[in-house]
């Protein structure tokens, strides 16, 4: 305690020598709070989607459960006859729940109907998270049963932003899937689902969502379709690691209670934390580590950049650490004093994060453009504001404990004659601070190379040749047999909607597809061939209905054979009259490599068929992503309304004459007209292509503003650092200028002094950056991980601004009154 004693009145000194210099203070809070202030945004980000679990009760007693075959690989969800043996058999469970995730269509007076994110969960899910209503009540094992009214419970945001957060909404009657729904709750305000991609709307179970949805009622049948993600509360007396150990023969039970043959899976268990699937983990845990590892990388030069200053200015205090070394002070005693100057300028910094902190959602929303869901999590509150405090502590004593020691070390007795050691005489610059400089150059070269080469594959990716024309192109997408439509009702709505839109004022031509090619959707199925007539499908294809003129509308280049005409497919469901189809460039090579494919027969449903012809091959497009690889594809008609595509939703393209933003809700109008129910969204297509770069951008724009933020720290360490030298060598300088030295030889003197560091930090950044940018190679599209146009653009961006940074300082060195600095020194 007594060596405590001593702190309220080292931190008083502390406060007032830090009011005495303003500048100084403000330059190393406002370096700090750049630092803290990034880190502490992607801890947000990280704790939101990885570590803080949902706002359910004792959410350390819940677990994912997936599963995997019997001979490994990756884990996945569970069918529903799964989960219905699981929630019998289990033993280690109190309760166990399942969901999926869903959109379903929404209206009710007052607003237009949408397409809203739904999660579709089995009866006792609420009771098994312990999630209670905040308005009426919530589902119940009651409302998951055959012949159940349709009820649905709403979420906190869609009750405030659709419903005016009118308390009597309960007992409300809204339209669900274009059938009468009744609200009976709406859940707490901080409990959004389990999963924040998408954050549920509302909640349905699994029973109102198929009587509302016959596409998923044939689901819940399927033993090998798994798509039910399911969550487990252990009882209170059984551990993890005897859950797993139950798991681990789980798998055997269920192939016993379902019936089926095929060897038993693995059940594999993982505790639930953060709003991330566990099958999702992996992949944003590597992203936001990426994210992570260079706002550290910012903090650190924050930090170099800061204790340069705390250097100099312990020069500038040197003559007052020698008398009191000289009166008896111990050095452990002035360290303390010089620590809690760093200390107190950590946290003034910190505090000045936390302030910027506020803003952290809306600063990743313009820097980052991360999606909303994402920026839901991303808040500051009481836990990350104690992250950002202990950060700010250990950056303190990170950035102080060395300068600390190295002004302390001196003998007093040069200080107290004002005079410097000889070794310092010779030395251009203090060796420390010269390090520091170098480390700053050099980490920011590291960041500014992985920006680089994330900016420049942002780049390659937007310059992909998509294989269509996105210009000019509106899109329409609704679902019908989401609101109940059969398919002759559906056939006649789209043929009638297509005859409006063309009559549209500057509609140039219309076609009707299943899918938006890059919209976010893909169906794919087996590929058999007919000569084959193999047990096993020849291949994987990806595929789409359309009508005949879709190819021309887009601009996709027939190579050889013809399209199906406008009667193709006219005969019964999945048969069609012609049995046609058109294959894509890279499906038709791989299927008969060096052969013609025209005339072929191909099929979906086995060795059995029924076959279609192949009649036309066209260019290869774009699909999925930019950045993908050549995929198989094949289009089918769309009269065919093949059972490959049950009841798939539909997408109306139009092409303009001029701006196809200014024909969107003209189009809305003229469908709104036709159905008023019927959700419906519009886009243009190349906001479409577009948007598929998002994740890209996202990283380059997150890691390019953390490399600036670095060059900005190191441009403000490198000026500190030539200027204390010219403060330094005033005296030298006014002799060099009196005896005839030209200004340009002084500037350039102190020029070169910091181009050398900078060059010197250049190098170890490249040698460093070389040795880590082999982890980004996977995320990069075009670009090597050694690109050496981006090292060397980086290298003159970082030589070009230590020049700028040392020519100021050296300038106005050059400007000195020799007469004025020979008689100050």
């Amino acid at each position: 305690m007594s060596r405590l004693a001593g702190f309220p009145q080292d931190l008083r000194h502390a406060l007032r020598l830090l009011a005495r210099s303003p500048g100084f203070t403000a330059a190393a809070v406002l370096a700090l709070a750049f630092g803290i202030g990034a880190n502490l945004a992607i801890f947000s980000l990280i704790d939101g989607l990885l570590v803080r679990p949902p706002a359910v009760s004792e959410p350390a007693r819940l677990v994912w459960l997936t599963m995997a075959s019997s001979q490994g690989g990756r884990a996945g969800n569970l069918s529903y006859p799964d989960f219905l043996a699981a929630r019998t058999a289990a033993t280690s469970f109190s309760g166990l729940l399942g969901y999926d995730k869903a959109r379903v269509a929404l209206a009710a007076p007052g607003f237009e109907p949408e397409q809203v994110a739904a999660d579709v969960v089995t009866g006792d899910a609420f009771g098994v998270l312990g999630v209670r209503a905040a308005l009426g009540r919530v589902l119940g094992p009651e409302d998951d049963r055959p012949g159940a009214p349709l009820v649905v419970v709403l979420a906190d945001r869609l009750w405030r932003e659709r419903f005016g957060a009118d308390p009597a909404v309960v007992g409300r009657t809204v339209s669900l899937n274009g059938r009468p729904t009744t609200i009976v709750g709406v859940a707490a305000a901080r409990f959004q689902g389990t999963e924040m991609d998408p954050p549920a709307a509302l909640w349905l179970t699994v029973e109102a969502h198929a009587q509302s949805d016959r596409r998923f009622r044939d689901l819940l049948a399927e033993a090998d379709a798994g798509w039910l993600r399911v969550i487990g509360r252990l009882r209170p007396d059984v551990t993890l690691d005897a859950a797993r150990a139950e798991g681990a023969v789980l798998g055997a039970r269920l192939r016993a209670a379902t019936g089926a043959t095929d060897p038993p899976p693995r059940i594999i268990l993982s505790r639930l934390s953060g709003m991330v699937h566990v099958s999702n983990y992996g992949e944003v845990l590597g992203i936001t580590g990426l994210l992570l590892a260079g706002s550290g990388l910012v903090l650190l030069v924050a930090c170099a950049n800061v204790a340069n200053l705390l250097v100099a200015r312990a020069a500038n205090r040197s003559r007052e650490i020698g008398i009191r070394l000289a009166l008896g002070a111990s050095r452990l005693r002035l360290v303390r004093q010089l620590l809690t100057e760093s200390l107190v300028l950590s946290i003034l910094g910190g505090v000045a994060a936390l302030v910027l902190g506020l803003w952290t959602g809306e600063l990743l929303r313009v820097v980052g453009q991360l999606p909303p869901e994402v920026l839901s999590v991303a808040s500051v509150d009481g836990r990350r504001m104690i992250f950002g405090l202990g950060l700010a502590l250990l950056t303190g004593l990170a950035f102080g404990l060395v300068p600390a020691l190295h002004a302390t070390r001196r003998d007093p007795l040069p200080a107290l004659r004002e005079e410097l050691p000889l070794r310092s005489r010779r030395t251009r610059l203090p060796r420390l601070q010269g390090s520091l400089v170098v480390a700053q150059v050099a980490l920011s070269m590291i960041l500014l190379v992985g920006a680089g080469l994330f900016v420049r594959s942002v780049q390659k990716a937007a310059a992909v040749q998509v294989g269509f024309d996105a210009r000019r192109l509106v899109a329409a997408r609704f679902d019908l047999a989401l609101v109940g439509y059969e398919p002759e009702r559906r056939a006649a709505f789209e043929r009638v909607a297509r005859e409006r839109i063309e009559g549209l004022p500057g509609v140039e031509s219309v076609s009707i597809a299943g899918l938006l090619p890059l919209g976010g959707t893909m169906v794919g199925a087996g590929i058999f061939r007919r000569e084959s007539a193999g047990e096993r499908p020849d291949a994987s294809v990806a595929l789409n209905t359309v009508e005949p003129d879709y190819f021309e509308a887009l601009g996709i280049p027939l190579l050889q054979g013809r399209i199906f005409g406008p009667e193709s497919g006219a005969g019964p469901a999945g048969q069609g009259v012609d049995g046609v189809v058109v294959l894509n460039e890279t499906a038709a090579r791989r299927l008969w490599p060096g052969e013609n494919p025209l005339g072929r027969r191909i099929g979906f449903h086995g060795a059995e068929g029924p076959w279609r012809e192949v009649v036309g091959v066209v260019a290869d497009s774009k699909y999925d992503d930019l950045t993908e690889s050549p995929r198989l594809f094949a289009y089918l008609p769309r009269a065919a309304e093949s059972d490959l595509f049950p009841d798939l939703g539909a997408v109306l393209l139009a092409r303009t004459a001029g701006d196809p933003a200014a024909l969107i809700e003209p189009i809305r109008r003229a469908l709104r007209a036709l159905d008023a129910d019927l959700p419906i969204r519009m886009t243009t297509v190349a906001a479409t292509v577009a948007e598929r770069g998002g994740m890209g951008r996202s990283l380059a724009s997150l890691l390019a503003s953390f490399g600036v933020l670095a060059l900005l720290l190191a441009s403000m360490g490198l000026y500190a650092v030539v200027a204390f030298g010219v403060a330094r060598r005033r005296r030298e300088i006014g002799i060099r200028v009196a005896l005839g030295a030209a200004r340009g030889d002084v500037v350039r003197l102190f020029v070169v002094q910091g181009l050398r560091l900078a060059l010197v930090g250049i190098g170890l950044g490249a040698v460093l950056a070389l040795g880590l940018t082999w982890l980004l190679s996977s995320l990069l599209f075009g670009v090597a991980a050694t690109d050496l146009v981006t090292f060397a653009m980086v290298s003159l961006l970082l030589a070009g601004v230590a020049v700028a940074a040392s020519l100021v300082p050296a300038r106005r060195a050059a400007r000195l009154d020799p007469m004025i600095a020979l008689r100050q020194d």
